[in-house]
């Protein structure tokens, strides 16, 4: 069974599961005990992320802007378990990686 979504249904989509998911990480996080604590300082720092652009050819990339508070971490942890979560639960071809940190004043 073949699906047609256009690009508009699929970015929005996408901008919609990633929300779903930053909020998912952000309610564990309260759980979260000193051990991780710069995780924590990490995901603190996010103040919310915005899809930039979905390319689907043999898989699905997609492109976030991160909009920070801080530049001064590292989002690599951060984007693998956005991206483990994103693929095993909606889109197992898939690959989020950051087109651009922002910084918010």
């Amino acid at each position: 069974m073949n699906f047609k979504i256009s690009n508009e249904k699929l970015h929005n989509m996408c901008q919609t599961i990633i929300d779903n998911e930053f909020d998912s990480i952000k309610k564990e996080s309260d759980d979260w005990g000193l051990g991780e604590a710069y995780e924590l300082e990490v995901l603190g720092s996010i103040n919310k992320i915005v899809v930039n652009r979905v390319v689907s050819y043999t898989r699905i990339n997609i492109y976030v802007d991160l909009y920070v508070i801080s530049m001064s971490y590292e989002y690599d942890d951060f984007m693998s378990e956005l991206n483990y979560r994103v693929q095993s639960n909606y889109f197992p071809n898939s690959f989020i990686q950051i087109n651009e940190i922002i910084k918010e004043d």
